[in-house]
C-alpha cells in the first residue's frame, strides 16, 4: 500500500528532535552536578542477545545518547544460543551491582527464551524500559506510582504537553495494545483524564471509531494503515510506528515510514509526528531520564538511611552537649559577680562597714529577751511539742495567726524562700523598653527556707524559723550611668523609713566582700537593735545584682533589633521591707515595760484600738 505526499502542507509538524535535545541538555547538567556532588553518575546495563540488526541499530543509539549527557554504560552481548539460566545470571549480577542503575534487555528475545520471565526477574527498581509486571500494575491503578513508565509512551505525552495539546476530557485512540507501546499508552492517557478507546485486529470499524478521535497514536507496525479518511479534522496523531519500505531511491534500498499515511493526514489534522524524527528521539531521552531518575532515588535512599543514622548521632551529640553545657553552667554558677569597688574586702562580718546608725538604743539591764516576751504577752506557745526531737517551732496564737489556705493541685504547689523568686522571672526571656524604666514592685509572700549553716541558732521563739512573711522590694533599673546605684540607695532608704516609723533603733552596713552571694554586686544589711542582747540583728538584706540574674533569665534591655551587636541586660535589685516575724522580735523587745508591752505609734490604727499587751 502507498501513499502519496499532500501537495500543500496545513498541519504543525511535532518535531521531537529539539525537545530530545532540550531535554538531553537538563540530564547532562543534572548528571554534571550529580557527579560534583557525590563522586557518581548513573549507570545503565545493556543486555543484547543474538545478532539482530535492528536490535543492534537500537542500543547503538541508546548507547550514543548515554555518552552524550554523561550515563555510564556496560553492555553484556549474548549468542542466540545462549540459555534461560545463562540470561538470568547477567540480569541478576547486574540487580546486585550498586553502579547500575538501569537495565535493559533489548526485545524481540529469541524464541526459545521466555520474555515475560526475564522482565520478572529484571529488579523494578532498575527496570528503565518500564516493563516489570509491578510497574505496569502500578501505572494501571489509579493512586499508584510505578518506578518508571515505559519510555515510548512516556515520550508520547512529552510531545503532547510539550506541543500545548489538551489532553483532559479528550477522546483518544490508540491503535494497537503490544506490552510495548499500545497498552501502557492507553493507561497514561487515561492517567491525564483522556476517554480512551484501543483499536486492535479484533476491533470491527476502525476507521469510524478512529474518526471520532481528537488524538490518535498508532504503533501497529503496518505502513500507511491510517488513511486521512479516518481522522477527524483538526486531531492531533502520534504515529509510533516505525516500518522498512523498500524504496529503490534510497541508497540504503528502504526508507523509513510510520503507520499513518502522512500524505493524507497533512491535509486533515491540526498537528502530526513525523517518522523518523517524531517520537524516536524523545523516546531515547525518556530512557535517559528514568536512568537519571533512578540514581537519583538510590542517592536519595542512601541520604534517608545516612539521615535516620545521622538523626541518632545527633540525638546523642545533643546529650552529649547538654551534659557539658550543664556541667559548664553548674561551674559558671559557682563564680559570683563583680563586686563593686565601694564594697569593703573581708571574710570577716566583724568588719562590716557601718554606713550610718538611727536612733536611741535602750542600754538597761536586765530587759526581757523576745522569746520570754512572747510567752508573757501570748503572742505565741514556745513550749507546746518541745518533747519532740528535734523540737518543732513556736506557735503564734489566737488572732496573731491569719489563717491561710493551700490551693491547687500537684504541680501547682510551690514553696519559695522569697518573692524575689518569681518577680526576677516575670520578665524572662523579654525586651524591656528603656522607657518602661525603672520597675518597681513589690512583693509579699509567705517564704520558707531551711536557714542553712544556721543549725542550732535562735532555736527558741520566732526569730528564726522556716516559714514566715514577707513584704519585698524588688527593682529593674537601665544597666547605664549609676541608674541601679541610685536605685539601690532609694531601696535601703525605704527599708530605713520603714523602721524610723517603727521607731526602731538601727544600724545600715555595707557587707563585705566575703559574705555576698554569687548574685549580689553590692549588698546593705539593715539591723536592729536587740536590747535584751545589747546587739544589732539583720532585719533587712538590700542587694544590687547588676545584670548577673537577668542574663541568665535572657531580660534584655532596650528594643528587639536584630542587626544590633551588643546586647544588654538590665539591672535587678532586690530588698527587704519586712519580714514580719524577726520585725514582731524587736518590737517586743524595744517597746517593754514592766508589765506588758507598748504597741507603736505606728501601728495602733491597725490594732482595733488595743494600746498594750499586758503580761
Amino acid at each position: 500500500m502507498s501513499c502519496k505526499a499532500a501537495n500543500g502542507n496545513s498541519a504543525r509538524i511535532i518535531d521531537g528532535k529539539p525537545i530530545a535535545k532540550d531535554i538531553k541538555f537538563r540530564i547532562a547538567g543534572e548528571i554534571q552536578r550529580m557527579k560534583a556532588a557525590i563522586g557518581k553518575s548513573p549507570g545503565l546495563a545493556v543486555v543484547l542477545v543474538g545478532q539482530r540488526r535492528d536490535s543492534k541499530t537500537y542500543i547503538n543509539i541508546k548507547l550514543r545518547a548515554c555518552d552524550e549527557v554523561g550515563i555510564a554504560t556496560m553492555v553484556e552481548e549474548l549468542p542466540e544460543s545462549c540459555t534461560e539460566s545463562e540470561l538470568l545470571d547477567v540480569v541478576s549480577r547486574f540487580n546486585e551491582d550498586p553502579s547500575v542503575h538501569g537495565i535493559i534487555v533489548q526485545l524481540p528475545l529469541p524464541q526459545h527464551l521466555d520474555e515475560e520471565k526475564i522482565m520478572t526477574v529484571v529488579s523494578p527498581e532498575k527496570d528503565v524500559d518500564g516493563f516489570h509486571p509491578l510497574n505496569m500494575g502500578n501505572l494501571a491503578l489509579r493512586g499508584r506510582q510505578p518506578f518508571f513508565i515505559p519510555c515510548a509512551p512516556k515520550g508520547c505525552i512529552e510531545l503532547l504537553l510539550r506541543f500545548g495539546v489538551q489532553i483532559s476530557g479528550k477522546r483518544s485512540v490508540v491503535i494497537g495494545r503490544s506490552k510495548i507501546v499500545g497498552l501502557p499508552t492507553a493507561l497514561l492517557l487515561q492517567r491525564h483524564h483522556a476517554t480512551v478507546s484501543t483499536v486492535h485486529s479484533f476491533t470491527k470499524n476502525p476507521e469510524q471509531i478512529t474518526s471520532q478521535a481528537d488524538i490518535v497514536v498508532s504503533d501497529v507496525g503496518i505502513p500507511n494503515l491510517v488513511r486521512g479518511n479516518w481522522l477527524k479534522p483538526g486531531s492531533v496523531v502520534i504515529d509510533m510506528g516505525t516500518n522498512l519500505v523498500k524504496d529503490t531511491s534510497s541508497r540504503h534500498g528502504f526508507r523509513v515510514t510510520g503507520d499513518v499515511c502522512y500524505g493524507e493526514a497533512m491535509k486533515v489534522v491540526s498537528a502530526i509526528t513525523p517518522v523518523p524524527g517524531g517520537v524516536g528521539p524523545v523516546t531515547i531521552s525518556m530512557l535517559l531520564s528514568n536512568t537519571l531518575d533512578s540514581a537519583k532515588r538510590e542517592d536519595a535512599t542512601e541520604t534517608i538511611k545516612n539521615t535516620t543514622e545521622n538523626k541518632k548521632l545527633i540525638a546523642k551529640k545533643e546529650a552529649q552537649f547538654q551534659e557539658i553545657k550543664d556541667e559548664l553552667y553548674r561551674k559558671l554558677g559557682t563564680v559570683g559577680n563583680l563586686v563593686h569597688a565601694s564594697v569593703p574586702i573581708s571574710n570577716d562580718e566583724a568588719n562590716n562597714a557601718v554606713i550610718r546608725c538611727w536612733g536611741e538604743k535602750r542600754m538597761e539591764p536586765n530587759l526581757r529577751n523576745h522569746v520570754e516576751l512572747m510567752e508573757l504577752t501570748g503572742i505565741a506557745d514556745t513550749r507546746k511539742g518541745r518533747t519532740y526531737d528535734p523540737p518543732p517551732p513556736s506557735r503564734l496564737r489566737n488572732h496573731w495567726f491569719l489563717s491561710g489556705k493551700v490551693t491547687g493541685e500537684g504541680d501547682e504547689k510551690y514553696l519559695i524562700a522569697t518573692s524575689e523568686q518569681p518577680l526576677c522571672s516575670y520578665h524572662q526571656g523579654e525586651w524591656i523598653n528603656p522607657k518602661q524604666l525603672p520597675l518597681r514592685y513589690a512583693g509579699y509572700s509567705s517564704c520558707f527556707r531551711k536557714e542553712a549553716g544556721s543549725h542550732g541558732k535562735d532555736t527558741l521563739g520566732i526569730f528564726r524559723v522556716h516559714q514566715f512573711e514577707k513584704v519585698e522590694q524588688f527593682c529593674i533599673t537601665s544597666p547605664n550611668g549609676n541608674e541601679s546605684w541610685e536605685m539601690h540607695e532609694e531601696m535601703i532608704t525605704n527599708s530605713e523609713d520603714f523602721y524610723q516609723e517603727l521607731k526602731i533603733p538601727y544600724q545600715t552596713v555595707a557587707v563585705v566582700s566575703g559574705a555576698l552571694n554569687n548574685a549580689a554586686a553590692k549588698k546593705y544589711d539593715l539591723e536592729g537593735w536587740f536590747p535584751a542582747s545589747k546587739r544589732y540583728r539583720e532585719l533587712v538584706s538590700c542587694s544590687n545584682c547588676t545584670d548577673y540574674q537577668s542574663r541568665r533569665l535572657k531580660i534584655r534591655y532596650g528594643l528587639n533589633k536584630n542587626d544590633e551587636q551588643a546586647k544588654q541586660y538590665v539591672h535587678m535589685l532586690n530588698s527587704t521591707l519586712v519580714a514580719t516575724e524577726r520585725t514582731i522580735c524587736c518590737i517586743l523587745e524595744n517597746y517593754q515595760k514592766e508589765n506588758g508591752v507598748e504597741i507603736p505609734e505606728a501601728l495602733l490604727p491597725y490594732m482595733d484600738g488595743v494600746t498594750f499587751l499586758p503580761f
